[in-house]
C-alpha cells in the first residue's frame, strides 16, 4: 500500500458490462494500476480501493501518478478523466487535491 500522500482523490464510475466496461470487478488488492486519459493525454496511475468495485458502480479512491511532475499541473477539482484498459472502462473526476502536491 502507498505510504506517501496521494496526488489526488477521485470519484470513479466504472462503465457497466453492457456499456462496454469490464466483465468483472476490480478486486480489493494492494494497488490497481490503470492509465488515465486527461486532456487527450494518458498518464499511468495507481489506486487503492477499500472494497471491490463492480462494473456500473461508483467508488472513491486515492490516486498516485507514476510521473506526478507531468500531471499535477493539470489537476483541479472537478476535472474529468477516463480510465483505460485497452478501451475506456470508466470515467471519473477529481474531488480533492492535497495541498502538498
Amino acid at each position: 500500500m502507498q505510504t506517501k500522500t496521494p496526488d489526488a482523490i477521485a470519484e470513479i464510475k466504472l462503465l457497466s458490462t453492457e456499456e462496454g466496461g469490464r466483465s468483472h470487478a476490480i478486486g480489493m488488492k494492494v494497488q490497481y494500476g490503470c492509465p488515465l486519459l486527461i486532456d487527450s493525454e494518458y498518464f499511468d496511475a495507481r489506486f487503492n480501493f477499500s472494497s471491490p468495485v463492480s462494473p456500473g458502480e461508483i467508488a472513491v479512491s486515492p490516486v498516485w501518478f507514476l510521473s506526478p511532475e507531468l500531471v499535477i499541473p493539470k489537476l483541479e477539482i472537478g476535472k474529468q478523466f477516463s480510465l483505460w484498459e485497452g478501451k475506456i472502462i470508466g470515467h471519473g473526476r477529481f474531488i480533492e487535491i492535497p495541498e502538498n502536491t
